[in-house]
């Protein structure tokens, strides 16, 4: 009797253990897709950046504004 308590104790440990693993397992995966997504965000967001390209056109960064004083009645 105390060989079937011992033998049902062990395969209770054992079976309890592989669940973990499996468990373990579908989390790393969830994870592994995660940090390829996010990879993939960074890789977007890290392509050239245009705004600090653009600029003001030659011919009127060398303008100056000239103000007229206009009298309103």
């Amino acid at each position: 009797m105390k060989i079937i308590v011992i033998v049902l104790m062990i395969f209770s440990f054992l079976y309890s253990d592989e669940i973990k693993k499996r468990d373990l397992e579908s989390e790393n995966k969830k994870l592994i897709e995660k940090i390829k997504e996010l990879e993939e965000q960074i890789s977007k967001c890290s392509d050239k950046n245009s705004f600090p390209e653009l600029m003001m056109k030659k011919e009127y960064q060398e303008k100056t504004l000239q103000i007229q004083k206009v009298d309103v009645y």
